[in-house]
């Protein structure tokens, strides 16, 4: 035999080593090939809303021995109109400010339609501020995740402005964007 048949033979037997060392059970796996699946983010949404509410429920307040007061209140009756129809419930407090208006914080719970979303339940808050010439103003959010049905998706957020009544009733305009 001469010594290139020689080499051949070595070849091929390191060869077949290298095979069966690299077939074993305990041989770890190569990694797969990952590919990028692009997720579909839903197009914002313009809203507008009219919306009427009726005077407020006032529960008993929370004050400090200094006459810092917080005032729990609560609304069943608000309707609500535009890209958003249906009505909510609502509870929420709020506190006077030095201007003779208040500000305050309220959590809603929607049920109706949203247009080109569907329909179901989906809580929102909302930040509120009012002077004492009954304007009102704020922002509000809707966290995704907090609806039902085809608002289980749905996120938003937007601003709103308004007039109140003596009694607290009123209406106000909110504009925004969402998610669904």
């Amino acid at each position: 035999m001469d010594s290139r048949s020689r080499w051949a033979e070595v070849g091929v037997l390191a060869l077949l080593v290298i095979a069966i060392g690299c077939s074993g059970d305990d041989a770890k796996p190569r990694a797969k090939a990952t590919t990028s699946v692009p997720t579909r983010v839903a197009a914002a949404k313009k809203v507008t809303m009219e919306i009427s509410f009726d005077a407020p429920t006032l529960l008993a307040p929370a004050c400090d021995a200094a006459g810092a007061c917080v005032y729990p209140l609560s609304r069943t009756t608000t309707r609500v109109t535009g890209s958003l129809t249906g009505k909510t419930v609502s509870a929420g407090a709020g506190a006077p400010t030095k201007s003779n208006g208040y500000s305050g914080v309220a959590f809603h719970v929607f049920t109706g339609r949203v247009n080109g979303c569907g329909s179901g339940t989906v809580a929102w808050t909302e930040f509120t501020r009012s002077n004492g010439d009954g304007n009102v103003s704020g922002t509000w959010t809707i966290r995704k995740g907090t609806g039902t049905a085809a608002l289980a998706s749905l996120s938003g957020t937007g601003t709103f402005r308004g007039k109140t009544d003596p009694d607290s009733s009123g209406t106000s305009t909110a504009k925004g964007t969402v998610r669904c």
